[in-house]
């Protein structure tokens, strides 16, 4: 469906938010890598989170469509006292041409997550 369409197909007033999921402007660490290639990790903070996307800024190259795997870093003052990993699979829908310092904006959905247990 047309993002600017609402679900009987009449376009949706501008300024009209249309996540599903509230976003909360987060900075929490993010390791990120490709399933596919034997590449080293690259370290980025998130920009906002949701329960289902995230959104962050990394180097020029990340291609809409591509899966993704990343770890976030939940901040112990959200997790009782303990920091609290995330893994998660998901893929890029969105990419942002950016004037910061030459990356990009990347929006990514959240197709799969668990919780990693440190003991």
């Amino acid at each position: 469906m047309n993002p600017a369409l609402n679900s009987r197909g009449a376009r949706a007033p501008a300024g009209i938010e249309h996540r599903r999921h509230r976003r909360y402007h987060l900075s929490i660490p993010v390791e990120l890598r490709s399933p596919e290639e034997e590449v080293p990790a690259v370290r980025t903070a998130s920009r906002d989170v949701s329960a289902k996307g995230i959104y962050f800024l990394v180097s020029p190259g990340v291609e809409i469509g591509a899966e993704l795997e990343f770890d976030l870093a939940l901040p112990p003052q959200m997790c009782q006292g303990r920091i609290v990993r995330v893994h998660c699979r998901g893929r890029v829908v969105r990419r942002d041409m950016l004037e910061e310092q030459g990356k990009i904006g990347v929006a990514a959905v959240i197709d799969e997550y668990e919780f990693i247990r440190e003991d």
